[in-house]
């Protein structure tokens, strides 16, 4: 599938329940950042329990899904746009984002401002984990074109910390 410049590949569901095989890949519109925002281009991003739940309906009661709904919470990846009013991230800076609401697997997607990992922060929070301060972890890893076997592995109780999909290149 190819994308124009304006639109983006992802991954989405549009209704509660179906567990993997309710995931569609799908081309959409790459959002406009607006004031206060940035636009990512996702790198990678996690599956986790948060996610599948949301899926199942689990959130329904107090945080209802609008479909269709892209999934995912946590990613890292580049910062692409900018909105107005944005002077602490700069086109290219690196960034991570966690457990944002409507944070998404898909190639870019508008977050709200959060702390921009220089090379000297990576280094810091890789020291908090190997001192035991912050644990990473990561259970397996999957590209994008194969995101619903994480999800199912999420789904079935296998996964015992992050599932990564890795949204290089060739997944474009």
């Amino acid at each position: 599938m190819a994308t124009s410049s304006r639109r983006m590949r992802a991954v989405q569901y549009d209704k509660y329940g179906g567990g993997a095989q309710a995931l569609k890949h799908v081309e959409v519109p790459i959002p406009t950042p607006k004031k206060g925002e940035v636009l990512i281009k996702m790198e990678a991003g996690s599956i986790n329990q948060v996610d599948w739940k949301f899926q199942k309906g689990v959130a329904r009661p107090f945080m209802p899904n609008k479909f269709p709904f892209i999934p995912v919470y946590d990613l890292a990846g580049e910062v692409v746009e900018l909105g107005r009013g944005v002077s602490s991230f700069k086109v290219g800076d690196k960034v991570i984002a966690i457990n944002f609401p409507r944070v998404t697997f898909s190639r870019k997607r508008l977050v709200p401002l959060f702390v921009s990992p220089t090379k000297e922060d990576m280094e810091l929070v890789a020291g908090m984990v190997a001192e035991g301060k912050l644990r990473a972890v990561i259970e397996s890893r999957h590209p994008l074109s194969r995101a619903e076997e994480g999800w199912a592995r999420s789904m079935a109780g296998h996964a015992t910390g992050k599932i990564i999909v890795e949204m290089g290149d060739e997944h474009l």
